[in-house]
């Protein structure tokens, strides 16, 4: 299979953006238990949607992307001394629900399966 570097450079970007706010980021708004669930990156390599999870209340939710998006030129700058491009792309933090939706999804099917037995 062969990939884009658009999509190799984007693995890459999850990986270091993964660490960096796990091990250098020490903005108290930003929630213990956010991670990065996928990186988008454009063929032009000029813009990055990266789609947070964060696990707890909405307002951890919403303080976690106001300190990341505080954080953005913080961020930026190491990605930069990780990852050498020519220009690093535009980053755009964007909240994902995924991983609560199928949490959900499974909790009505197990009530469904409780409810045939």
């Amino acid at each position: 299979m062969q990939y884009k570097r658009s999509d190799r450079l984007g693995l890459e970007i999850q990986r270091a953006l993964a660490d960096i706010i796990r091990n250098e980021l020490n903005d108290p708004r930003v929630a213990q238990f956010a991670s990065i669930v996928k990186v988008d990156l454009t063929n032009d390599l000029q813009h990055c949607k990266v789609f947070v999870t964060v696990y707890g209340s909405d307002e951890e939710k919403k303080s976690t992307f106001e300190g990341l998006e505080k954080a953005k030129g913080f961020i930026k700058r190491q990605l930069s001394d990780r990852i050498k491009v020519r220009k690093m792309p535009e980053l755009h933090f964007v909240p994902d629900d995924s991983i609560e939706y199928s949490i959900h999804i499974s909790e009505i099917l197990n009530k469904i399966k409780e409810e045939e037995k």
